[in-house]
């Protein structure tokens, strides 16, 4: 399973992953003798570069997006030969690019009164007054001549008159980002305590005040990664904090230089705890089950390896934020070998027709990636005398399957697939 050359051209390195396998589970390397360890690296020698002949070129920084404090500036980056002539990007080299998109900080905004809303009258009758907040936002101080009233007076009617409006405390906005909705219980109310009509309150001189009003949080964060490319242009691939189902969460986006980016989830626990394969040996006597189903490299078995067999693992999975699935073919974050690399989540061997002997095994751990799977999500099987072993520890982070037959797979259930939630405590 090892990785592309670390260059396009010339002497470079690939890596694999290299772990200690052991009674049918991955174990510490302390239960593998560390002297017939496999090299987790190897020498790779691509075409010959050809001379330095192309380089960047760059357009002049845009405006800042603000005129004051600080906003984003852009540029086009694009590739050219020795005679300027625009070509081909992948000619130039991608680590040298310069940076389309910068941070700029266009001048000290200048100084204002920001001021917050009208407090309740101080009486339910009778002349009172209101108060609000007012504060000097900006990089110097504002002039104490222009600043707005803290207080003003108010008149909620005579209080010789039997019926008055009582009015309760604004209710926090409805949303946590973006336009939303505050609220406030308005009553009209006698003298004598009781609660009467509304109509009863309403005259020329006395309107029901307003129950309701907007409030504008801070902007929210964009939804989708194509979201995030349209507000920010096109940009190099990374992490980013996106609003999923009202709450904010995590994910890596990629092909942000394309038209269509996409989402993924990073896994915390690497490819070690997330993989899927389909294992290679074939025993000649099908109704055998050596070692009591443990791996045996000493088997007697076919020659030529199963040929839909093969491995998968995984640093980032992708996922399908409209659906909150989890696109297990997608294998461009997986490093593979054989012809035939399973799905994220899928298992199975053509190594025996006896029962409770599987030798294919998956692995799923979503730990602090901030999903989980749902309960709905089941694992069938096909094949010939096929047999599955499925541990789901509690909580929906993670998943073990051991699964085989003759020839014998298990995958999610195509009916809910991988299906994830976001967990409670994700911010």
């Amino acid at each position: 399973m090892s990785c592309q050359c670390s260059t396009s051209c010339g002497k470079g390195t690939r890596d694999r992953t290299v772990r200690c396998f052991h009674a049918l589970e991955y174990k510490d390397d302390i239960f593998c003798d560390s002297n017939t360890r496999p090299s987790d690296k190897q020498p790779c020698n691509k075409k010959r570069c050809l001379p330095n002949i192309y380089h960047w070129q760059t357009s002049v920084w845009t405006e800042c997006s603000n005129s004051c404090g600080y906003g984003r500036k852009s540029r086009d980056v694009w590739c050219v030969d020795l005679s300027r002539r625009k070509v081909n990007d992948d000619l130039c080299n991608p680590s040298s690019k310069p940076e389309n998109v910068s941070s700029c900080y266009g001048s000290k905004c200048p100084p204002k009164w920001k001021h917050g809303d009208w407090s309740a009258c101080s009486r339910s009758c009778g002349r009172g007054y209101q108060y609000r907040v007012v504060e000097c936002v900006g990089d110097t101080k504002c002039d104490m001549r222009t600043k707005p009233p803290v207080w003003r007076p108010c008149n909620m009617g005579q209080c010789s008159g039997f019926l008055f409006w009582r009015v309760g405390p604004w209710s926090q906005c409805s949303v946590s980002c973006g336009r939303g909705i505050m609220k406030r219980a308005v009553k009209c109310l006698a003298r004598n305590g009781s609660y009467v009509d509304d109509s009863s309150c309403t005259t020329p001189t006395s309107s029901k005040p307003a129950p309701s009003r907007v409030c504008q949080m801070k902007p929210c964060p964009p939804k989708t990664c194509k979201e995030v490319q349209l507000i920010g242009g096109q940009q190099d691939d990374g992490e980013h904090i996106l609003m999923v189902q009202g709450k904010e969460f995590k994910v890596y986006c990629h092909a942000m230089m394309s038209d269509e980016p996409k989402e993924y989830i990073t896994l915390k626990t690497g490819p070690a705890e997330n993989f899927a394969e389909i294992y290679p040996k074939r025993l000649r006597n099908a109704w055998a089950c050596p070692s009591n189903g443990s791996h045996v490299e000493e088997c007697d078995c076919e020659d030529e390896d199963y040929n839909l067999s093969g491995g998968s693992y995984f640093t980032k999975v992708r996922l399908d934020l409209s659906a909150m699935r989890i696109i297990a073919e997608d294998k461009q974050f997986a490093s593979t070998r054989g012809l035939n690399p399973p799905p994220y989540g899928t298992a199975g061997d053509c190594y025996s027709a006896q029962g409770n002997c599987p030798q294919g095994r998956f692995s799923i751990n979503l730990k602090e990636t901030g999903v989980r799977l749902t309960s709905k999500v089941m694992w069938g099987s096909t094949g010939q005398a096929y047999s599955q072993i499925i541990y789901r520890y509690p909580g929906g982070l993670q998943v073990i399957g051991k699964c085989g037959g003759r020839c014998g797979t298990c995958s999610p259930e195509a009916e809910v697939g991988l299906r994830v939630e976001l967990e409670e405590d994700v911010s």
